[in-house]
Formats: C-alpha cells, sequence, structure tokens
C-alpha cells in the first residue's frame, strides 16, 4: 500500500484467472472459511504491471479483507483515528466505484493497538446483502441492489483494549457476531433480516476473571460445524 495525502492506494490484485472465476467469496478466508478457492489456475508473481486487472485508491485504512459476490466487491475501510468509519463497494470487472458510505462515526473512540485498524473485521455477503462489522462501534446491513442501509446496530458494547478483528459468518437466519475484549466478551446472533439478537453467550466468568486483562482477549472468528 502507498499513502497519497489523506488516500490508500490499494492495489486490488485481479489477475485474469480469478476474475473469469464464477465462485462467490463471501466470508474471512472465503464462501467456506477454509481458505480455499476452486479456481484451478492462480498466478504466483505480480508487479507494477504483471497480473494486475486494475487498481484504485480507496479512502482511510483497514485490514480487512475482501468480500465478492457477483460482480461486486465490497470492503471496509476507517479514518485512521477512528471517528469515522465507510462501507466501499466496486464492480469486480473493472474497479469502478458503485458504492461508498461513512455508515458509523465516533467522537471518542477506544484506543487501539499501533498496528491494529478500526477496520479489521472482514464482512460477510449474500445473495442482495452485505454485512458489516466494526466490533462494538457498530454492525450494519445494506442491500446490495440499491445500496440502501437496512439496519444498524450500535449498542453492543466491549472493550477491545486493542482494537476489534473478529469477523462476522452467517449461518441459516442468523448473523453471528464476536465481541471479544478484556470485560464481559461474548458471541451473539443476530436476525440477519432485522439485526434484532436472537441470542447472546457471555464467556464463563471463572475462566476470564482470573486472568489478567491482556490474556483475557482472543480475536478469533467464530466458525459453524454441523
Amino acid at each position: 500500500m502507498k499513502y497519497l495525502s489523506c488516500l490508500i492506494i490499494f492495489s486490488f490484485l485481479l489477475s485474469a484467472a480469478c476474475s473469469q472465476n464464477t465462485d462467490n467469496w463471501s466470508h474471512f478466508r472465503g464462501s467456506n472459511l477454509d481458505g480455499r478457492a476452486t479456481v484451478k489456475t492462480a498466478p504466483l508473481h505480480w508487479s507494477d504491471s504483471t497480473n494486475i486487472e486494475w487498481k484504485v485508491p480507496v479512502k482511510g485504512l483497514g485490514w480487512s479483507s475482501p468480500v465478492v459476490y457477483g460482480n461486486q466487491i465490497w470492503l471496509t475501510s476507517a479514518a485512521k483515528d477512528g471517528k469515522e468509519f465507510y462501507t466501499l463497494c466496486f464492480d469486480l470487472k473493472t474497479g469502478k466505484l458503485l458504492d461508498e458510505k461513512t455508515i458509523f462515526t465516533a467522537e471518542d473512540p477506544q484506543r487501539i493497538h499501533g498496528t491494529n485498524s478500526y477496520a479489521t473485521p472482514t464482512p460477510c455477503i449474500e445473495k442482495g446483502f452485505v454485512y458489516v462489522h466494526y466490533g462494538h462501534f457498530g454492525t450494519a446491513c445494506i442491500n446490495t441492489d440499491n445500496f440502501e442501509i437496512v439496519w444498524k446496530r450500535e449498542d453492543m458494547p466491549c472493550d477491545h483494549m486493542q482494537g476489534p478483528a473478529s469477523s462476522l459468518i452467517l449461518h441459516e437466519n442468523m448473523l453471528i457476531v464476536h465481541l471479544e475484549g478484556t470485560k464481559d466478551p461474548y458471541v451473539a446472533a443476530l436476525d440477519k433480516k432485522t439485526g434484532k439478537t436472537i441470542w447472546k453467550s457471555v464467556r464463563p466468568a471463572e475462566i476470564y476473571d482470573p486472568l489478567e486483562p491482556v490474556f483475557r482477549k482472543s480475536y478469533q472468528t467464530p466458525i459453524v460445524i454441523k
């Protein structure tokens, strides 16, 4: 990445093989959550002119991974000071910016680790909807056809200590969120259509309380095993 004024030049490396692949990449580590793609011939080397389909500037900073569905690429980003949180959608073939939103703001954001970002959790996507998550700063659903916000949640507190990192997963009618940090960490299932909480599971106090705060946090992404 290269910095240019307030923009990050984000080189999105789409090879011809990848752009011809019809599979979607809907979650962190892929649609099967296993880090594997079905493309048979992926390039192994890149340069400024080799195996790059397009590259575009992206506002803000974020360690989250892009997700892909159909002809859309979605990613999250945030201001370096954590006071604004962005969603961005690009055309898969051309890199054209289709939508950009400041979806959340924070007047006095929690501090994060110097190597983290305020947009580290990866979104997830399905036909018609993308779900974005910034830890306790907010979670939202966006309609991918008209780019309208379907619902937002800003009422799930958590002291992340070093910033949010756990990504979302979809399971049946539920959006699973992992709010992890130094105090009262929990996993919750939200109704993906409304954002309302279906259930919430708080981590056992007898496990966490004896530990020093720095050892209580865990930024793992959940996985559902059938």
